[in-house]
Formats: structure tokens, sequence, C-alpha cells
């Protein structure tokens, strides 16, 4: 299973081997508000708001600007994990899962199974992030089609190339306490009364209080997890990153995790 690579602090670190979670922030809370102030299709649904994406990068080499912008200026740390590392359910040969219901509801959002397809997903750099962003929506009568695939993945060539970036990605359907209630009761006829809200709210672009979703983990996918020690870190640091990693003196269930130091020196 192929590697890859998170930058982050310390104390995120710390949060993500307590709840063994890893935290999916909403898209219009991200660094890049360009990916966000887009409308889409013919009504200009803003629906990389419904977007939830977790970042990652597959390059092994460091990224001095991941280190500044996400490590706390090469402070913080970059583990490195398994890509396979969520809890996630086959739902079919080729397809995998977040959920393993059709429908589950977290706060006032609604994550429909076919819309969650556990991969990684590579960024695709372009010149004009807009005009790709416009066409993810499609009107058929009174229905709106959602291309999910193409939400969340288009950056500025000219601004963030550099980092390399790949994403795990969320897409939630607005809902309301009505909407909730319908599919919670697993009556078919208030579920299809139930997606009929789903696409008034979108259409209208209603705004949802969620700000982000913790995934669980594996069980096991931190017990081979790697850490780097950013360039900034001081021994310190580097003894609290050990705490965290090894909270046991002797334990052989944390003997392959491992502590490495980073390459560069920018002190």
């Amino acid at each position: 299973m192929a590697k890859i690579y998170h930058y982050t602090t310390i104390d995120t670190f710390a949060l993500i081997m307590q709840n063994k979670t890893i935290r999916f922030n909403r898209l219009d809370h991200v660094d890049d508000k360009e990916e966000t102030i887009y409308g889409s299709g013919p009504l200009g649904m803003k629906v990389c708001r419904y977007a939830f994406v977790s970042c990652w990068t597959r390059n092994q080499e460091e990224n001095q600007d991941l280190w500044q912008k996400y490590a706390n200026n090469g402070k913080g740390i970059r583990i490195s994990i398994d890509e396979d590392m969520f809890q996630t359910y086959q739902i079919s040969d080729r397809f995998k899962s977040f959920f393993h219901e059709m429908f589950t509801t977290i706060n006032d959002c609604v994550f429909a199974l076919p819309l969650n397809q556990a991969k990684l997903y590579d960024v695709k750099y372009v010149v004009d992030n807009e005009e790709h962003i416009k066409h993810a929506v499609t009107q058929e009568g009174a229905y709106t089609n959602i291309n999910h695939n193409e939400i969340g993945i288009y950056k500025r060539k000219d601004v963030w190339e550099k980092q390399g970036e790949s994403r795990f990605k969320l897409f939630a359907l607005p809902s309301n306490l009505r909407a909730s209630e319908y599919i919670n009761s697993k009556d078919v006829n208030k579920t299809f009364s139930a997606v009929d809200i789903f696409n008034t709210l979108l259409m209208s672009n209603h705004k949802v209080s969620t700000n982000y979703v913790d995934m669980p983990l594996k069980r096991h996918a931190l017990d081979g997890i790697e850490v780097m020690m950013g360039p900034k870190t001081t021994s310190e640091d580097k003894l609290k990153v050990r705490q965290i990693l090894y909270p046991c003196w002797i334990n052989r269930i944390f003997s392959k995790r491992k502590i490495v130091n980073s390459c560069l020196n920018y002190h």
C-alpha cells in the first residue's frame, strides 16, 4: 500500500492519535477561498460549500511550502501513513464508500453513500478553475444533477501547483429537520420526499452550519505511522511527539512507529 503525507501541527497530531480520526474541513474554510466563490450550473449553485476535504500529498520529497503553510512554519510535523487508512465499506467490486447506510445524517448535512467514494483524488492545477467549477452542475427539469467527482479538485496552477496536493473528499446534501426525520423513518415514500427537500435546498444555496467531519481510521492504521519532525522543531518538541507516539515505555504494539528528522535546515 502506498504511503501518503500530511503536514500539520503537533497539537493536531495529538488529536489524531487520541481520537483515531482524520478531520475533513469544509472547502470554503480552507486556505484557497477561490475554490468556493464561483457558482455552478444555470442557477449559480455554490456546490463547493457542501464539500469537505482532507489534504495530503503523494510526494515523499519534503515541501517547504507545505512546511510553512500547514506545519506552523516548520515547527510542526509531517505524518506518513498508508493511503488505505480509513474505515470504509466495500459496496461493489469497484466501489468503496466512507458510509455503509444509503443516507447518513451528521448535524445539518446528509451524506449519501453513492456520492462518497473512499478514494484519494489528485488535485488538478489549471489556468482558470472557474471555467471547470461552473460545469459541475446541470439542470434537468426540476432536478439538479451534480458531478461530485468534479467538485473540490481544481486549483489555480500559478498559485498552488508547487504543493502537489491530493485529497480525500466528502460531499454533503444540505438538510433540515424534516428531511432528516424522513430519512430516519426508513419509509420509501418519505425518502423520496427528503430527496425533493435536498434538491430545493441545493438550488437555493442553503447554508449549512457543519464546519467539519471527523472520519474514523481503521483499527490498526496508526500502528506503522512515521512522524517527521519539522526543520524548526526543538528537542522539547521531539520529546512531546515521542510521548504522543509511544504512550507506554515498553509496548510491542508500537514498535513499528517511527520518528525521523527533516533533511531541511532553515533555522
